[in-house]
């Protein structure tokens, strides 16, 4: 039973109507024991004193709280339950999660769960199809890349959702979740962000791949490892030069005008993308107010806010040996002081 007797009215009131599982504890006896400790405190008759809106509040939540206890629908924070269409169950304790314009993300230590509607299945079959076809040149290059990349642990389908389960590591954070816990990032990690990406863009440009959603939702960051790895916004991609199917907002925000009216997948998305979410991260994805900041170097603002040649490995190429040197000196490594403990806070 959840010590309840010491919350006041303001405690009460601030609990979302849809939450009753922060008042409530999910068993229908002690939920009942719950709601009657609570009646005994805030109900007019028992206590004239108190506001009436708060019992008002907590009928609210007790209605819903038993509605959820009878129907199997009771939501349990920081787990996600999924019911397949196969009458299974599986849940994952996630340490956050967020709304994309597919569905939603939810980040566990080991796993990342990208949850789509339903009525995007060609997109989630051609993500399928195009994660379990990845080409390597040789085993070193397997080994190179594949940390870069997704790989699918396991895949659920309910009445209303498609769900890609792709494993990471507990040291890869989600890298919006990282913008929003700074607000704005360090250019020298930016940096090092921007060297990563370039990598993966090659990889893509040696693949004939265009991925067409790199954005701070799609990428997982470590911040030990200085690494970067694309595992989602896999839905948009595609052969180069093939038809497009699908782009996220950004892309159609920021793709040359010639690349969205010719419809067919071009690896300017891919770095302009990439230039967009630089930008990003440094605190404005347009990059204008980005020349005001004397935090962030010239030369970088300059780089980010150039239009894309289109070839990923030659942008690497002037990128690695010239401006990120002329942007911050002589290449060396930058401690970047945060865990999945800082961001997301220490498990219970």
């Amino acid at each position: 039973m959840k010590d309840i007797s010491t919350l006041t009215d303001d405690d009460i009131l601030a609990i979302p109507v849809d939450k009753p599982e922060l008042l409530f504890t999910a068993d229908k006896d002690t939920a009942l024991a719950e709601f009657r400790v609570l009646l005994s405190k805030w109900h007019p008759d028992k206590n004239p004193m108190v506001d009436e809106a708060v019992m008002a509040h907590v009928n609210v939540l007790y209605d819903l709280a038993v509605l959820r206890l009878a129907t199997d629908s009771w939501v349990t924070p920081g787990v996600v339950t999924f019911k397949t269409l196969d009458g299974k169950k599986f849940q994952l304790k996630f340490r956050a999660s967020r709304q994309f314009e597919l569905g939603d993300i939810y980040v566990g230590d080991n796993l990342v769960a990208y949850s789509l509607y339903k009525d995007n299945e060609d997109l989630y079959k051609n993500a399928r199809n195009i994660i379990r076809n990845f080409k390597f040149a040789d085993d070193k290059m397997r080994n190179e890349v594949l940390p870069l990349l997704p790989e699918i642990h396991s895949e659920l389908f309910t009445d209303d959702r498609l769900v890609m389960l792709i494993k990471k590591t507990p040291d890869q954070l989600l890298m919006s979740d990282v913008l929003g816990h700074f607000g704005v990032v360090d250019p020298k990690h930016v940096a090092w962000m921007i060297s990563r990406l370039y990598s993966i863009c090659c990889y893509l440009r040696y693949a004939n791949l265009v991925h067409a959603g790199i954005t701070p939702d799609a990428c997982l960051i470590s911040p030990d490892q200085h690494t970067v790895s694309l595992l989602g916004g896999w839905w948009y991609a595609g052969e180069k030069g093939k038809k497009l199917q699908a782009l996220p907002g950004v892309a159609v925000e920021f793709a040359p005008d010639e690349v969205l009216d010719a419809e067919v997948s071009d690896p300017k998305i891919d770095l302009e993308l990439l230039h967009a979410t630089a930008r990003q991260m440094l605190g404005d994805i347009n990059g204008s107010k980005l020349l005001m900041n004397k935090n962030i170097p010239t030369i970088l603002v300059t780089w980010l806010r150039a239009l894309s040649k289109g070839d990923a490995f030659e942008e690497y190429k002037i990128w690695h040996t010239k401006t990120v040197i002329d942007a911050f000196g002589p290449r060396r490594f930058v401690e970047m002081k945060l865990t999945a403990d800082d961001l997301y806070g220490s498990k219970t």
